[in-house]
């Protein structure tokens, strides 16, 4: 049995409302709900067990534990590639609406399964001022730097990204994904547009300040604050290799995981993010949002944590944020 779920999404199809039960109504009952097979945009969905692109991947990658992968065929291809990187205990199955979007602005797109188990939060009142750098250069990359967590390079967010590539270079030859590696096998990150959601998005800023991409989706994040030191993370404050007018940033004003709304505009702050930005509330300002960086939502939402990648409502944020001039 194939280790590959294929599942395709069309769109919602129109419906017809039988009040009679005669032939021709029957027939176009059959018929009309075919037609947006040929209308819509068609995104592949292809879900990857880890360990099938590389066996040495020996954790996060049972059950539901899958890389999710789209591409929609029918778009002009931006050959750029949009990673998701999920929550935490999050699985590449997540933030399912805006990875389609994605696909169908034109990115090659990756929801990736990593090691994502242990809220780095936790560590908000700890005395090492490097506790949230440590660890996420260990998750990111595997080298053996925190005392916290233990990710050999196999089962890092590099490795499964690098992997995850050949693998669909395989497995896809006629979609170019083998544009995304470089001779050395190696991430060409300036063709990556690298996002996430809560802890994932912390990752994703964190990839940024160390190599150059292309763009910067931040979800829910990033959240590290310590509140022993009453500051933003080390980390927060490095030179970024990424221009911050690439950085994007989606939080919502009631999303007190993590850190509260007030300690989130100092991360933010100290990102430099506030020099040729302002807070924009997308629920009343229209895209594009004066074009601003820093949007968030004031609107009532049972989790608001993560209402920024669920809530339909936002997909013109979601769109802005794929799509805004650099």
């Amino acid at each position: 049995m194939s280790n590959i779920l294929q599942r395709e999404s069309y769109g919602q199809h129109s419906t017809l409302n039988m009040q009679h039960s005669n032939k021709m109504k029957l027939l176009l009952c059959l018929l009309i709900p075919l037609t947006p097979l040929l209308v819509f945009s068609q995104v592949r969905i292809t879900a990857v067990i880890p360990q099938d692109t590389d066996p040495e991947i020996n954790t996060f990658t049972s059950g539901n534990q899958k890389h999710v992968v789209y591409y929609d065929p029918s778009v002009n291809k931006r050959n750029q590639l949009y990673i998701f990187l999920p929550g935490t205990n999050g699985t590449g199955f997540g933030a399912a609406k805006i990875n389609q979007l994605a696909a169908k602005e034109g990115y090659h797109v990756i929801s990736l399964m990593y090691p994502d188990d242990a809220a780095l939060a936790k560590y908000s009142r700890t005395n090492d001022p490097e506790v949230y750098s440590k660890g996420r250069e260990e998750i990111i990359t595997g080298k053996d730097v925190s005392s916290e967590y233990s990710i050999t390079r196999a089962n890092s967010i590099e490795n499964r990204i690098i992997k995850l590539i050949i693998y669909l270079s395989k497995k896809f030859p006629d979609e170019n994904w083998n544009q995304f590696l470089d001779a050395d096998k190696n991430i060409t990150w300036e063709k990556v547009a690298i996002a996430g959601h809560s802890q994932g998005g912390g990752h994703a800023a964190f990839i940024a300040k160390k190599h150059k991409v292309a763009r910067v989706l931040m979800f829910g994040s990033p959240k590290d604050y310590s509140i022993f030191f009453n500051a933003p993370a080390d980390w927060i404050r490095w030179k970024s290799r990424t221009p911050v007018e690439r950085y994007f940033t989606f939080v919502h004003s009631e999303d007190n995981v993590g850190c509260i709304f007030m300690h989130q505009k100092q991360v933010w702050d100290e990102m430099g993010m506030f020099k040729n930005s302002s807070l924009v509330n997308v629920d009343t300002v229209a895209a594009p949002f004066m074009h601003s960086r820093i949007l968030t939502s004031e609107k009532f939402q049972t989790v608001p944590h993560t209402s920024v990648v669920s809530d339909v409502s936002y997909e013109s944020a979601w769109r802005y944020m794929l799509n805004e001039k650099l």
